[in-house]
């Protein structure tokens, strides 16, 4: 007999372990406020849940199901300790029944979020919530039941599938009674085992069946489920339902991702778990509202970085179809002390999650050389080991790692995993969004035998701000939408990336973060943190990879403009788009995806946009001076003043429009570059303080950018252009620079 209850009620919180305590439910988290507010000043720490505890009698155990508790956790029973666990982000069991004494016991969680150096993550540019953000349940046990979960791993074979089945029970029993239905409920397989086919509770079978209906993906994310009995004097004493989905995948170096023996590309874009005013304590209609959100933009994967996600979130992928991308927090820095966390993360990922036909390979790491040296025997010999693991627990998947832009691809890092993946933000942090095309084609073409993706691109953007110039770094919505146009074109002529991920879906906690009025959040996310706002590189996304058809007008926020003539865009994935000002046709055109119309305007303009029953509209104030609440403060704009400013460029002399390969090539110019490049380092927050290039590496990066956007990169006023020409201007040029 099993019988489930909720604790999720009334328990009392205390901060700091201090205080007369609040009255609190789960899920909760004490940073929901302090954790985005920016300033990388939220409270770490050791915090205490108490609840007072009714014990139905009659029971042989009773075990506590933590859904995620950040980061360490402890659990207390009547003043005795009856579990601890480091790892914020997989669920857990606490045995809870040697501590109880009556029927009202005090239950105590001791939850902490401090930095550990033995449990990951170490660094990362998100938020590290602590609480007990996820939901826990009671289970009373009696007689028989299962003692972990069921594990069941699926094949196909053409038409022929089956599912091996691993159970584990406690108790006395008879049989264990084992079946997989379709969707109507008809029984496909089935099969009675007894207890005497069971080795100290533990028993693998094997279900096999013809005819099967394939999981594939959005366009048909079919499912059995799969029912499991524990019968003792012909009842059931526990029962176990899972779904389960069979299909065939790989990652083709050429073709891209295979599914079911079909080219099915991996247009996909990755989530944090948090929300605005929530932290990582988010319901289940939160996860649900994210996965349909995902699914409306027109992707078909989804990354769950950095961590692994609540069970209801991997749920929702199988029954929807996306195809996951699962990974552990092992996350920019290494550590010699965490070695045995990324070891029990990992295990716990895979194990926890292996029954998930969404989930089609398990990353490792994350950007682990940002700060780590890549060159560190620790962390190599850490991933070879990992790696192995991953194999010994799950051979059906592949393996890969997201490594940082920073790292060269000749590393022997690259070379661990069956799959080869970057993190590349050209176009964003430095460089030119092509630079993306040439560096994934340079990877490419050095492992041509291996299949590779794009883990992460992105550039931020904050609705308020808006123009009819975007340029890098101006945190512009325009900006954002024109960057994620120019690599949707790149995918398109390169068919051999098995995966790329938009960074992110959605803004999301980064309390480190503090440029100029963005506080407390990375804002690259294509929808807003709260979700109510879908920013317009949505649409431009939506365009490329949606089956829905829409039309959408874009820079609706810019309402305010200066230009006499301006340029109106229109995402759709129509291949005729119509516009009208003032309920007057302007213009129709045919197009791929992106629409743009030059617009003479008038005082006010009521626009739409047409194709067929579907439209938009949109309204546009022409006025005569610029809306300075459209212009970030913070972001260089060099096209509002660059212009005026005195920069000379004598012959024979470098200057600010020179690139910075042919600057280092002098050892003057090499040694100012390099002071350029500390400034740098010291005026950076949160992670990016922590991360170094050397100047190598440096030099790889950022040789084919002139100084002029290197500055633009890092923000500097006026008078730092002018300094910083007038000292390029006494460097001679050599005949190697030039």
């Amino acid at each position: 007999m099993v019988k489930t209850v909720s604790l999720n009620r009334e328990w009392n919180f205390f901060k700091g372990c201090e205080g007369a305590g609040d009255m609190i439910d789960l899920p909760h988290t004490w940073n929901a406020v302090d954790g985005q507010d920016g300033g990388n000043d939220y409270y770490r720490g050791r915090s205490l849940y108490v609840k007072r505890l009714n014990i139905s009698e009659g029971f042989e155990r009773y075990i506590i199901r933590f859904g995620g508790v950040n980061s360490i956790c402890d659990v207390v029973v009547n003043g005795k300790s009856v579990c601890h666990h480091e790892g914020g982000y997989s669920w857990f069991d606490a045995d809870i029944t040697d501590a109880l004494q009556s029927s009202e016991n005090i239950l105590e969680v001791y939850a902490d979020n401090t930095l550990s150096d033995r449990v990951y993550p170490q660094t990362a540019d998100f938020t590290m919530y602590g609480g007990i953000y996820r939901a826990v349940n009671l289970r009373c046990l009696k007689d028989a039941w299962f003692s972990d979960e069921i594990k069941a791993v699926t094949a196909i074979n053409g038409r022929q599938a089956a599912v091996c089945l691993s159970l584990r029970v406690s108790g006395c029993f008879d049989d264990v009674c084992v079946s997989l239905a379709d969707c109507s409920g008809k029984s496909v397989a089935s099969s009675i085992i007894s207890s005497e086919s069971f080795i100290d509770g533990f028993c693998t079978k094997v279900l096999s069946f013809a005819d099967v209906h394939p999981w594939n993906g959005l366009d048909d994310p079919y499912l059995y489920c799969l029912k499991a009995q524990i019968l003792r004097n012909n009842e059931i004493s526990d029962e176990k339902k899972l779904r389960v989905g069979f299909r065939t995948f790989c990652m083709d170096p050429d073709r891209g991702f295979i599914l079911n023996g079909r080219e099915y590309p991996l247009h996909g874009v990755a989530k944090h778990q948090d929300r605005e005013g929530k932290g990582n304590a988010v319901s289940f209609a939160d996860m649900e509202e994210d996965i349909n959100l995902i699914i409306e933009a027109g992707f078909n994967a989804v990354r769950l970085a950095h961590y692994q996600h609540d069970q209801y979130t991997y749920n929702l992928c199988d029954e929807k179809g996306l195809v996951v991308w699962a990974e552990i927090p092992y996350i920019s820095e290494h550590t010699e002390e965490g070695r045995e966390n990324a070891i029990s993360q990992m295990t716990e990922l895979v194990n926890q999650n292996i029954n998930h036909p969404s989930v089609v390979c398990w990353a490792l790491s994350n950007e682990i050389t940002a700060v780590t040296s890549p060159d560190s025997e620790s962390l190599y010999n850490d991933h070879i080991r990992l790696n192995s693991l991953v194999h010994d627990l799950d051979p059906s998947r592949p393996t890969v790692m997201a490594h940082a832009f920073m790292l060269p691809p000749d590393n022997r890092l690259v070379s661990i995993t069956d799959l080869i993946s970057y993190n590349l933000y050209y176009g964003w942090y430095l460089g030119d969004v092509s630079g993306n095309a040439s560096f994934l084609d340079r990877v490419h073409h050095m492992y041509p035998g291996t299949a590779v993706a794009l883990s992460e691109f992105g550039a931020d953007a904050a609705v308020k701000y808006q123009t009819a110039n975007p340029v890098k770094g101006d945190f512009s919505e325009q900006y954002q939408a024109l960057y994620h146009e120019k690599m949707c074109r790149i995918f398109e002529k390169r068919p051999y990336l098995w995966a790329t991920f938009v960074w992110s879906m959605f803004d999301f906690g980064a309390d480190a973060r503090i440029i100029g009025e963005f506080k407390g959040f990375n804002r690259k996310g294509l929808v807003t943190a709260d979700r109510k706002i879908r920013k317009d590189a949505f649409y431009a996304v939506k365009a490329f990879y949606s089956k829905e058809k829409f039309v959408h007008i874009a820079s609706k926020r810019y309402v305010n403009r200066t230009e006499d003539i301006s340029c109106i865009t229109v995402y759709s994935n129509c291949s005729e788009v119509s516009l009208y000002n003032n309920g007057i046709l302007i213009e129709t055109k045919t197009s791929d995806k992106v629409f743009e119309f030059q617009l003479n305007l008038a005082a006010e303009n009521s626009i739409e946009a047409v194709s067929g029953e579907l439209r938009d509209s949109a309204f546009i104030r022409h006025v005569d001076k610029a809306d300075s609440s459209y212009i970030n403060p913070s972001a260089a704009n060099p096209n509002n003043w660059i212009s005026g400013l005195e920069l000379q460029r004598p012959e024979g002399y470098f200057s600010i429009f020179d690139r910075i390969g042919e600057i280092m090539n002098s050892k003057e110019g090499e040694s100012l570059v390099l002071e350029i490049m500390s400034k740098r380092d010291s005026d950076k927050e949160g992670i990016a303080a922590k991360v170094k290039l050397d100047r190598n590496m440096m030099a790889r990066l950022m040789e084919s950018m002139t100084m002029e956007e290197v500055l633009k990169a890092m923000n500097a006023d006026s008078p730092r252009f002018v300094e910083i020409n007038s000292m390029l201007n006494k460097i001679v040029k050599t005949e190697k620079s030039t």
